[in-house]
């Protein structure tokens, strides 16, 4: 990888040196996680208060069976645990998952082979992720009614499973920042750091104001087309072009009727619903934070965030018509990136030949 700045990252005020550390880090970046893992897990095993507090789910209430929990301060080292976990957890299935089997369906290209690492790991996180969600949702009374985003605010106690879910969801999204500047630049480089900015805004201010609900619903409506793009990716890079072409089909399936139908119900929601079930009340002491003012807050993202899908959905269109049209599906959208200096020497060479 070249320790040049890129254009986006220059956009962004990132220096060739701090270009420089990024990819210092992404060399190690197995080690370096495992490291600190070992370190946190060594001192709660040792019986390390603050230890115990990167591990475990804090805040229990008092005297509740079966357990629920309060949010707080401490919640903070548990999401750093997860940032940290699902950094070595990444880096270790591309290395001992993927990349063995990129070898194994004979991908030799040096960029290929990184890329098939890093949408199989997508791939393999998004089904999961979105499975955990929805088995989440699912058991819930907000199942399919939007109607219970709000009745019953403020939701002052998780499950473990419930807070364990979205706290784990901060820190992927928190270390996804990270990771968008230690992959390859693509594209919409500039647009993914605006949606993962995005993103961590909404986690942690619904969280803050007790708005996880929704937080849930969203998460599950977006990471379940994000499972067909992997995959679709993934074929591609192995040479499944058909296959590859018929999951893209799926993806663009996907993400039309969660992304621009089930977000904008819920999106809809957020405008409309919440005064036919409760007053606007600001009472902070209580953990209610329903007032007109939060409520525009969360609005604005929203609607932020739909702009941001629909250039997403421009770009769909765009490789849509090029499949119509008779050529293969590729991904305008995220995957158009620059060639490594590793392929342009193979290129060249080619070329010499």
């Amino acid at each position: 990888m070249t320790t040049a700045a890129t254009k986006g990252e220059v956009a962004l005020g990132i220096t060739p040196t701090d270009s420089s550390l990024l990819r210092f880090v992404d060399k190690h970046q197995l080690d370096l996680s495992l490291s600190l893992l070992a370190l946190i897990l060594t001192g709660y095993q040792l019986g390390s208060p603050l230890a115990a507090k990167f591990v475990t789910l804090g805040h229990r209430v008092p005297g509740s069976e079966p357990p629920m929990y309060a949010k707080g301060a401490d919640d903070v080292y548990f999401v750093i645990f997860w940032a940290i976990a699902f950094t070595f957890v990444r880096a270790a299935a591309m290395e001992f998952i993927f990349r063995p089997l990129g070898r194994t369906w004979g991908v030799t290209q040096a960029s290929k082979v990184q890329r098939l690492c890093e949408q199989g790991w997508n791939s393999l996180y998004y089904i999961v992720s979105w499975s955990f969600g929805t088995y989440v949702a699912y058991h819930s009374d907000y199942w399919m009614d939007t109607s219970h985003f709000w009745i019953g605010y403020p939701h002052l106690y998780y499950s473990a499973i419930f807070k364990f879910y979205y706290l784990s969801q901060i820190g992927f999204w928190m270390q996804q920042i990270f990771v968008l500047h230690v992959e390859k630049r693509r594209r919409d480089y500039i647009e993914m750091f605006f949606h993962h900015i995005l993103t961590n805004t909404l986690l942690i201010a619904s969280y803050y104001t007790n708005f996880v609900r929704i937080g849930n619903a969203i998460l599950c409506t977006m990471d379940f087309a994000d499972i067909f793009l992997s995959v679709a990716k993934v074929l591609r890079y192995v040479g499944l072009q058909a296959l590859c072409d018929f999951t893209f089909v799926l993806f663009v399936v996907a993400w039309v009727i969660t992304r621009h139908g089930m977000f904008t119900i819920i999106t809809y929601s957020v405008i409309v619903e919440p005064e036919r079930h409760r007053p606007i009340e600001w009472d902070p002491a209580n953990g209610v934070y329903f007032s007109h003012e939060i409520r525009y807050v969360f609005m604005s993202l929203l609607l932020l965030l739909q702009c941001l899908l629909v250039i997403w959905m421009y770009y769909i269109i765009r490789v849509v018509y090029r499949v119509v049209s008779g050529s293969a599906a590729h991904d305008n959208r995220s995957d158009s990136d620059m060639t490594s200096p590793e392929d342009e020497g193979t290129a060249k060479s080619k070329k010499n030949a």
